[in-house]
């Protein structure tokens, strides 16, 4: 026999639910599980020395007075590599500013030279390869992931994958810390 009170209640829990999610309550809120573990806004970042493909050595261990824009990624991520020319756009338009975009990848030197050399292939933050093992000390589980690290060493902006907010928020974030550090330099 057919429940005939379904449909009520049905209506009823949906309603229910909607008013909570409208009325600002929170139900459940979580990290997404691709996002870095140990990269979180608002920390200190616990970074190491990286170098990269020119053999110019990068401090992340004590990154004071730069900002650090970095990039998580690898050659066959297809959203990695969808990224680039707007990430290109963002280092033309900061290159002036004490902003250092490093691009951390899990392959090699060899297959980063090869890659970087094809005609269609432009990429202009400094590349770090071999960098497996640094994203992994991260926590990094998605790709790409982004980070920006405030000239204090703190995260100021993390996020993971590829959306058509993605470029705009890592831009915000920027010009938030760049403007930080202006307004630290005025009052000291």
């Amino acid at each position: 026999m057919p429940n005939k009170e379904f449909p009520t209640n049905y209506f009823r829990y949906t309603l229910l639910l909607l008013l909570l999610c409208s009325s600002g309550t929170v139900i459940a809120q979580r990290t997404p599980s691709y996002y870095p573990v140990n990269i979180v806004k608002g920390k200190p970042f616990a970074g190491s020395i990286v170098t990269d493909l020119q053999g110019i050595s990068y401090d992340l261990t004590a990154p004071r007075g730069t900002v650090y824009v970095l990039n998580f990624w690898f050659i066959n991520c297809a959203p990695c590599r969808t990224e680039m020319p707007e990430l290109n756009t963002l280092v033309k338009k900061y290159k002036t500013d004490s902003v250092i975009f490093l691009a951390v990848a899990n392959d090699g030197a060899a297959a980063l030279k090869q890659f970087l050399a094809k005609d269609d292939v432009a990429f202009d933050y400094r590349i770090v390869p071999s960098g497996r093992g640094f994203a992994q000390q991260q926590g990094v589980k998605g790709y790409p992931t982004h980070a920006v690290i405030a000239k204090d060493g703190t995260v100021s902006f993390v996020t993971a994958g590829l959306s058509d907010q993605t470029i705009p928020m890592l831009e915000q974030a920027i010009r938030a810390e760049l403007r930080r550090g202006k307004e630290n330099e005025k009052s000291e």
